[in-house]
C-alpha cells in the first residue's frame, strides 16, 4: 500500500506488512488511522501520520475478498473464502460476531448504519442486522451480483 499526496503524487510512505494481495483499502477515524486487508487472511490498521503498524487483526481461515465500516467507523465486516463474513469492533480489535455462509462469500456492503449484506459465489445475497446478529432477508439469485444497500435516507 503506497501512500500519495493529492496534489503533486509523491510518496509519502509504503506499508509493507502483507504477504498477499490487498483486497481493501480505506482511510477512517477522520482519515488518520488506514484499513487494509489482503488475501493473507489479516487485517491490518496503520496510521496514516507516519505508516506505522498499530494493529494487525486475523481470525479467517482463507482469503479476506471484501470489507465494509460504518459511518461512524466503529465495526468493520470482512467477507472471506472461508465462508464467513466477520463483524469487527474496531475500538478494541475484537471480532463480535461470525456468520458461516454454504458457499464462498464474495463481497460485502453496508448502508452506513446497522444493516449489511453479503453475497455469495452461488448467486445468494443476504441482508443482515448488526445490531440482533440475525438475518434480515435473502434471495437466491442465478448470478453473482454485487449489491449496494442504502439508509433510509437513500445514501
Amino acid at each position: 500500500v503506497t501512500m500519495d499526496t493529492s496534489k503533486d503524487e509523491s510518496k509519502i510512505a509504503e506499508l509493507h506488512a502483507h504477504k498477499e494481495c490487498v483486497s481493501f483499502c480505506r482511510l477512517v477515524h477522520h482519515d488518520e488511522v488506514i484499513v487494509t486487508a489482503s488475501y493473507d487472511r489479516t487485517i491490518g490498521f496503520w496510521s496514516s501520520l507516519n505508516g506505522e503498524k498499530r494493529q494487525t487483526l486475523a481470525k479467517h481461515s482463507n482469503k479476506i475478498v471484501a470489507c465494509c465500516v460504518n459511518e461512524k467507523n466503529e465495526l468493520l465486516l470482512s467477507a472471506s473464502w472461508d465462508k464467513t463474513i466477520i463483524l469487527w469492533d474496531m475500538t478494541t480489535g475484537q471480532h463480535l460476531w461470525v456468520q458461516p455462509h454454504n458457499t464462498l462469500v464474495t463481497s460485502c456492503h453496508t448502508n452506513g448504519q446497522h444493516c449489511y449484506a453479503s453475497t455469495t459465489d452461488s448467486g445468494k445475497y443476504t441482508l443482515w442486522d448488526s445490531r440482533s446478529r440475525s438475518e434480515i432477508a435473502s434471495k437466491e439469485g442465478k448470478y453473482q451480483v454485487p449489491i449496494r444497500i442504502a439508509s433510509k435516507e437513500g445514501k
